[in-house]
């Protein structure tokens, strides 16, 4: 009898152990089905790690959440007032909103920590571009570039620094040798075909078409601004081409079809002008209403 209750105990001891390690297990793969809950969980361990805020804070920013990235960016540096890479995030996500000097005032600090920290040094030159201190700003993007060369993004910045001042001859040449360096820099690509535009410098945009197709064909706001240069050209059947791609890759963006309603207007397309704009209107009022 003795024997039968020990067997029993220790059976239901197993049990007991068994059903422990499952529910554990299954607490634990909860808590790893993704990083944002890892990290939070690991702040129940380590609620003073500032390397979990800063995890948690760059997960929130790459979903959207700025507020909640702005407070674990914020909790990282109180932690560790010499983390300069929450810092220059941080300072990022006030640049958004046009927080400039907040975020001039973290971006000094964070080369002040770290002098080679060249994303930090762009970043502070953004911040004092923004607030028109153009010597500061150049001084700021060369130092970067003396970092890290080639710097495609920097070299981006150092652009619109020019194209602010009216320097567009610079501005144009610094945009080209980006899509030399890195011909995916769609951002340079789309400033340089639009500079050209303006500068009644179309024909030159023309001429590099078959180069920035070969790497953006699906960028709707690339595509479009070649059509708006076959437009003020007079070859209204190319720009028509373009202009609608544009529309069918992003069919919801009015300025799409801004864009071809102003060309059929040209063209004396009346009746289609007329659609596109009433299209535009639309799409306008209803992302308004939502």
């Amino acid at each position: 009898m003795e024997q039968f209750l020990t067997k029993n105990i220790l059976k239901n001891m197993m049990t007991i152990v068994i059903v422990i390690f499952i529910a554990r297990s299954y607490k634990r793969s909860l808590e790893w089905r993704n990083e944002f809950d890892l990290y939070k969980s690991g702040l129940i361990v380590c609620p003073n790690n500032a390397k979990i805020y800063y995890n948690l804070a760059k997960i929130m920013a790459d979903n959207g959440d700025t507020n909640h990235a702005t407070i674990n960016y914020a909790n990282a540096i109180r932690l560790n007032p010499t983390y300069e890479h929450a810092m220059n995030n941080l300072a990022n996500i006030y640049l958004k909103y046009g927080r400039n000097i907040e975020a001039e005032e973290l971006l000094l600090k964070a080369v002040k920590i770290s002098p080679t920290f060249a994303a930090a040094w762009m970043n502070l030159g953004l911040a004092q571009l923004a607030q028109k201190r153009y010597k500061d700003a150049e001084n700021s993007f060369e130092r970067a570039l003396s970092l890290r060369f080639p710097y495609p993004d920097c070299l981006y910045n150092m652009g619109l620094l020019h194209l602010q001042q009216n320097r567009k001859a610079y501005a144009k040449e610094i945009w080209l040798n980006i899509t030399r360096i890195n011909p995916s820099h769609k951002q340079a690509w789309l400033n340089l075909l639009i500079l050209l535009g303006e500068t009644k410098n179309c024909a030159e945009a023309i001429n590099l078409e078959n180069k920035v197709l070969k790497y953006h064909n699906k960028n709707a706001a690339i595509i479009s601004q070649l059509g708006i240069c076959y437009g003020k050209l007079g070859d209204y059947d190319s720009a028509e081409k373009f202009l609608l791609s544009a529309i069918e890759l992003e069919p919801k963006a009015t300025v799409y079809w801004k864009n071809i309603g102003a060309l059929y207007h040209h063209w004396s397309k009346f009746e289609k002008a007329q659609f596109a704009y009433r299209k535009a209107f639309q799409l306008q009022f209803e992302m308004y209403r939502s």
